[in-house]
């Protein structure tokens, strides 16, 4: 799905009243987890150089669970204001 389809489908389940549940990584794209009553959906984002777009503006949730897919796979999620790179020990 092209990045602009995939911010607008974010955009469309919060406007739905879908919350984030969560997100799981693979070697080619993230998948995202979405809920709203008994209904559960996932929405695919390919990675782009080890990069996906934000959803913490939709889906402020989302910060935490991006920051920790930084962290923990160095995939970044670009426009999230506070995934900053810290300095390693």
């Amino acid at each position: 799905m092209p990045l602009k389809d995939f911010l607008k489908q974010c955009q469309e389940y919060r406007d739905s009243g879908y919350i984030f549940l969560g997100l799981q990584t693979n070697c080619d794209h993230v998948s995202y987890i979405f809920e709203r009553g008994t209904e559960v959906l996932s929405l695919e984002q390919e990675m782009e150089d080890d990069t996906v777009s934000s959803i913490a503006s939709f889906f402020p949730l989302a910060d935490f669970a991006e920051r920790q897919m930084y962290r923990d796979c160095k995939i970044k999620a670009l426009g999230n204001i506070n995934l900053i790179p810290r300095d390693e020990p």
